[in-house]
């Protein structure tokens, strides 16, 4: 239960990924329920092989996060950070489901565009603490391992 606490105030801004517990247990548990979650919701958006686009797009998120803490020798701060990244995912992907599930029209589509900036507002908050570097870098960095997925998908659609 705390651990959802300290997730729902690095959503707002009020703590960091320092604050999360150190678990791989619940690294683990939050990459699982996200994926399924994930999985789930692009499932019903005509995606194709939606768990294989989960799958890569988590991979490229976990990749990025362990090689930029690794270069700025922080590789210490894994667990927290990716615990806190697919804590916020999850969290983003539960509020999403509740907003689809209301299903109030165009307005629906709105909040949840402002719902993904948030989400990636917070995910740069995380990488910038962990990594110790600018919110300009850090956002430059949250923008690229959300486009770069998207990009290595895109081209191992044209082969599948």
């Amino acid at each position: 239960m705390q651990a959802l606490v300290t997730l729902l105030q690095i959503f707002t801004f009020r703590k960091g990924p320092e604050d999360i517990s150190y678990s791989s247990l619940m690294m683990a548990l939050f990459l699982i329920i996200s994926l399924f979650m994930k999985s789930i919701i692009l499932a019903y958006s005509n995606t194709p092989l939606p768990w294989l686009f989960v799958v890569i797009t988590y991979s490229f998120l976990a990749i990025f996060i362990i090689t930029a803490l690794s270069l700025r020798k922080h590789k210490e701060r894994f667990v927290q950070t990716f615990t806190a990244a697919m804590g916020i995912e999850l969290i983003n992907l539960v509020l999403v489901e509740i907003l689809l599930f209301l299903s109030i029209g165009t307005a629906v589509s709105l909040v949840i565009l402002f719902l993904r900036f948030w989400t990636w507002a917070v995910l740069s908050n995380i990488m910038r603490q962990a990594l110790e570097v600018s919110m300009v870098s850090a956002i430059s960095m949250t923008l690229a391992f959300q486009v770069l997925p998207l990009l290595f998908t895109s081209i191992l659609w044209e082969y599948l």
